[in-house]
Parts: C-alpha cells; sequence; structure tokens
C-alpha cells in the first residue's frame, strides 16, 4: 500500500505499521521531515546518526521524541559487527541511508574517492546482510546522488557481490523532505550548501 503525503500528493511506499530504520542521518532533520508525513507512525520509527555529538541539534531530538520516534543518542556504524547490541534484534521492514560518504574528498582525486565509498557501500551492505533485524522481507534503500563521481560508484554492482538483490531506481524527492525541514547534512562540515536535488533511492533485498 502507498500512503499520499498532504503536501503535494506525493507518496512514499511505507505502510502505516511499518518498522523503519534510519542510518547515518547526520543532524536528524530527514527522520523529523519523514515523521511528520502522513503514513509514517513515528513510533515505528528508529533513527541513529554516526557522530551524535556533534550533528545533533538538541530541538530536533526533542522534537522527535515528542513525536514518538526512538532516537539512538550514542554513535552507530553501520558496518560494525555488533551493531545488533545497539538496534535490536527485532526486523525492520525499512532500513533507509542517506548519502553515505566517506568524507574522502573527491575533488582532489576522483579515483581514490569513488574506490573509498565502494568500499563503504560493500561494508554497510555485507554486514547488514548479517544482522538479525534484516530479513528477507527487508527493503534497503539507499539515497546517492547521480552526478559525478557518485555516478561511478557502480552500487547496482557491489550491491550484488556483498549478497544484495537489486529492485528499484526512484528519485529522492529533495523538495518534498526540505518542504518539511529537511537539511542535508555533509560528512565534512562544509561552507557551501550541498546540492542534492539531483538524487536517486536504490532499494535492494537479500538475495
Amino acid at each position: 500500500f502507498l500512503y499520499f503525503i498532504e503536501e503535494g500528493g506525493k507518496m512514499l511506499p511505507f505502510k502505516y505499521n511499518d518498522r523503519i530504520l534510519v542510518l547515518g542521518d547526520g543532524n536528524l532533520t530527514f527522520t523529523r521531515a519523514l515523521c511528520t508525513m502522513n503514513g509514517v507512525d513515528p513510533e515505528n520509527v528508529v533513527t541513529s546518526t554516526l557522530e551524535p555529538d556533534e550533528c545533533i541539534c538538541v530541538e530536533t531530538l526533542d522534537d522527535l521524541v515528542d513525536m514518538g520516534c526512538f532516537c539512538i543518542t550514542q554513535p552507530v556504524d553501520a558496518t560494525y559487527k555488533k551493531v545488533w547490541k545497539i538496534l535490536g534484534r527485532d526486523p525492520y521492514d525499512y532500513v533507509l541511508f542517506n548519502f553515505p560518504h566517506t568524507g574522502y574528498n573527491q575533488t582532489l582525486c576522483p579515483e581514490e574517492g569513488i574506490a573509498s565509498n565502494q568500499t563503504l557501500l560493500f561494508d554497510v551492505f555485507s554486514n547488514l546482510r548479517r544482522q538479525p533485524f534484516v530479513t528477507r522481507r527487508t527493503k534497503l534503500r539507499i539515497s546517492t546522488k547521480t552526478t559525478f563521481p557518485y555516478s561511478e560508484w557502480d552500487i547496482e554492482d557491489v550491491a550484488d557481490e556483498a549478497g544484495w538483490k537489486f529492485r528499484s531506481v526512484t528519485e529522492f524527492d529533495c523538495d518534498l523532505f526540505a518542504g518539511q525541514g529537511y537539511r542535508h547534512q555533509t560528512t565534512r562540515a562544509r561552507s557551501v550548501r550541498v546540492d542534492v536535488s539531483e538524487a536517486v533511492t536504490w532499494t535492494f533485498v537479500k538475495a
């Protein structure tokens, strides 16, 4: 079932009772935007970030807690083999990971940056596949930019090598989430705004 989002008549691919895990959400503004949308039950959403002490705004955290979202305030590394000890064993219907990035400056050396991020993606895919909260029904949705050098990450091939099957690719509706307060958080602090208008969301399931 697809539930309509009131703003602009947009839709998200979630059932109201779906359990959703958000990984690496920097400042948590994506999760807050998600939880304000019709068709998503905040009490079924668990969110996390790699560097909570540096990224999370107290106001955003308070908003999420008030909505009933479970916020993990300790660092969560998606490549940590025993991450289930933090995230639990109960299965999720969806795992969302927006714009994973090692922080490597791809402008200085695109080839090394591409390799660095392919390694990160492979480690994330491989590790999540072994976690008890990821089942064959779990859909892993990873959003990436489509411009160079992100277009050279070959995410489908990396996923396949790590034991995941490609299901679909759709537009990442940045305007929809930005309208609900989403602000993209870069891996390394930058003084310029990063354009994520040309981005897509890849959906995978365990092979």
